[in-house]
């Protein structure tokens, strides 16, 4: 291996050493026509304004400002480092360009050194230098001194030092605390350390926070005017869910997660409804309650009717209905009166849902996967199909409009008598 070196002391400092690659390809470093000293960093980028590669192409040129360009014509690509100030550019920017048959996209990561920000750009114009495009350069992401990152959006000032925040686009953010383990929260439309609107625009948030997730909404405001949160659903680290205000729910509607029972909560002792039903035709139905009892409505207003006659003949249909004793298969020991549903369908039948005999598939494991050691999947389970009831139901509320009518006609028989 061949060497040069060129020893200006001989205590052996300012030694320029140049070693000969293992390699048949020449390189070339060629110094301008000048009878100056080369001494000092600011002589050096003078005298030295580009290297070349083995094809004698400028691969690295430095110019008099001492901005940097690494280019080369075999797999065409330039990077551009700014180390001096520039009308367009700031100082230690750093641009790269992609030549691609002949249009440029260029891609410039700007180190703001006054603020300490950290901006990553992109541009489509196909003007090849960088300078005179500047203005056309698109911010996509943006990563700020104090640690917060914009996503195609510089990000909001007012973040607390305990927050590390992402925010998406305009409204879109995502924080967590920085100060402590347990924390993270997500914002539309919202800064909420500060708590303002950053867009006129409705807002939501989420935050996860000691074992709880809490999602909060908001009306439409105006930007950088105050929010009034409304809580729109709670659950907790025992898995309950609340819908609406309080985490144990003194308004909304709550599962619990020992048992999944629901409850449903009114702020109210008067009459208030806890569920309406509704479909394409409006409401149909409700459950309300008073300070004590539960009422259960299904529309009945004389405006949703027509065609209205008296009920007749309803003794001999009350006749034809077979009350019976009986017990479920499932709870063998208890018995009950009821009827069976197909005896009651040819008479009251909007009473009855379902059909006679009716039966549904039902998928079923027929031998349990095989698990290993870590609890992987070894062999899947094997399911098959079986053929189950699909049970008929019986609303015995419908049955009261018959029974208060066949009611109705015996008083009558038996008022018909007395007088006689």
């Amino acid at each position: 291996m061949a060497k040069v070196k060129i020893q200006g002391h001989t205590s052996g400092t300012g030694v320029l050493t140049v070693t000969a690659p293992n390699t048949s390809t020449d390189r070339t470093i060629t110094l301008p026509d000048a009878t100056a000293t080369i001494a000092t960093t600011t002589d050096v980028a003078a005298r030295l304004p580009s290297i070349t590669d083995g094809g004698n192409a400028t691969a690295i040129t430095i110019d008099s400002d001492e901005n940097v360009e690494i280019a080369s014509t075999v797999n065409p690509r330039a990077v551009k480092l700014y180390t001096k100030g520039n009308a367009d550019i700031m100082d230690g920017s750093l641009v790269f360009s992609k030549p691609d048959s002949g249009t440029y996209n260029w891609r410039v990561l700007p180190n703001n050194i006054t603020t300490g920000d950290l901006t990553f750009q992109v541009t489509s114009d196909t003007n090849t230098n960088e300078t005179t495009q500047a203005s056309t350069f698109v911010t996509k992401l943006q990563l700020t001194a104090d640690g917060h990152v914009g996503i195609g959006v510089t990000p909001e000032s007012g973040w607390n030092a305990n927050y590390s925040a992402l925010q998406i686009g305009s409204v879109g953010s995502l924080y967590g605390y920085t100060a402590v383990t347990d924390g993270a929260e997500v914002v539309l439309g919202c800064n909420e350390y500060t708590g303002k609107y950053i867009t006129a625009d409705q807002a939501s948030h989420y935050v996860q926070y000691d074992g709880m997730h809490i999602f909060r909404v908001a009306a439409s405001g105006s930007a950088d005017a105050a929010i009034s949160w409304t809580t729109a659903m709670t659950i907790d680290n025992s898995g309950n869910t609340v819908w609406g205000t309080g985490s144990t729910g003194n308004q909304g509607k709550r599962i619990d997660a020992s048992g999944g029972k629901f409850k449903s909560f009114v702020d109210t002792t008067s009459t208030d409804n806890h569920f309406w039903f509704i479909n394409p035709n409006s409401v149909v139905g409700s459950i309300q309650t008073s300070g004590s009892s539960t009422t259960y409505n299904t529309s009945s207003d004389y405006r949703l009717k027509e065609n209205v006659v008296p009920l007749t003949g309803s003794i001999d249909r009350l006749k034809e209905l077979k009350p019976s004793k009986f017990n479920f298969i499932a709870d063998a020991d208890t018995t009950v009166d009821g009827f069976l549903a197909h005896e009651v369908s040819d008479y009251v039948p909007e009473a009855i849902s379902g059909e006679k005999d009716a039966m549904q598939t039902e998928e079923y494991e027929v031998e349990p996967a095989v698990l290993d050691d870590d609890g992987e999947v070894v062999t899947e389970a094997v399911m098959g199909e079986r053929e189950v009831i699909d049970p008929q139901g019986i609303d015995q509320s419908k049955l009261v409009p018959l029974l208060v009518s066949a009611l109705q006609e015996a008083i009558t028989r038996i008022e018909t008598l007395e007088a006689e």
